[in-house]
């Protein structure tokens, strides 16, 4: 049997279907939130990677550079620290999370550490229930627009 790849009008139209019937889903990763000023995975770990003479844009697995840095520190605090002082600024979402807030995904997945999507949907009065630890698996919020799993924490 002879498989041809989906086009793209075919992937488009299924899509929008599955947006009208409830079903879609959709992953945001760094570059979400790099327009609005946050950084992406190699701007993150650049100087972990410099630390461990490491060169970043030569990096194919990003992953890897931290855990790397982890083990031999023998703890992650140089890692949470780099996340809590790139992820804290109060900058402001981009028309793409605005756009993302009035779509109707009843389930988003990042692996980003901000909250510009919760900022997006509050503006547009739209509750998100945050699953950004094990914990929160547990407790589901009532009246919610959607279901936001971050994948990395929060």
């Amino acid at each position: 049997m002879n498989f041809k790849e989906p086009s793209t009008d075919a992937f488009i139209n299924d899509y929008v279907e599955k947006l009208r019937q409830g079903t879609a889903t959709i992953l945001l990763g760094a570059g979400m939130s790099k327009a609005a000023g946050f950084v992406d995975w190699k701007g993150l770990l650049k100087d972990l990677a410099i630390e461990l003479g490491l060169k970043i844009e030569e990096e194919p697995d990003l992953i890897s550079v931290a855990q790397f840095h982890k083990n031999k520190n023998n703890n992650r605090n140089k890692i949470d620290e780099k996340i809590v002082n790139e992820f804290t600024d109060s900058d402001v979402e981009t028309e793409n999370h605005r756009i993302i807030a009035r779509l109707p995904f009843n389930t988003i997945w990042t692996t980003n550490y901000d909250n510009l999507i919760e900022v997006a949907h509050s503006k547009i009065y739209k509750k998100v229930d945050v699953k950004g630890e094990v914990d929160d698996l547990f407790i589901n919020r009532d009246n919610r627009a959607c279901i936001l799993y971050k994948m990395h924490g929060d």
